[in-house]
């Protein structure tokens, strides 16, 4: 009984972590998806300050949430990082 415990324990504290992101470093990723909205803010309500097609390469600089931090067209935003796959 007391290893499940620990388990449930180390699961619900494992899933409230953020996703690790790269210190001082950018990865490049491509857009996965037809047209991928760039926000404001890492948050699916937030104002939508752009758009990057499928196909297109970015840079990610940090990680959060499900979120990726990107450049794109010279303004900083947040794109959902499930529509993004790692280049080689």
């Amino acid at each position: 009984m007391k290893r499940f415990f620990v388990f449930i324990v180390a699961i619900i504290l494992l899933s409230g972590m953020p996703e690790s992101a790269e210190a001082n470093s950018s990865q490049a990723y491509k857009v996965g998806t037809s047209s991928l909205n760039v926000r404001n803010a890492p948050q699916i309500n937030a104002e939508v300050i752009g758009s990057i097609p499928r196909g297109s390469t970015v840079q990610v600089y940090e990680k959060k949430y499900g979120w990726a931090k990107v450049v794109y067209n010279g303004r900083t935003g947040w794109v959902a990082s499930t529509y993004l796959f790692r280049t080689s």
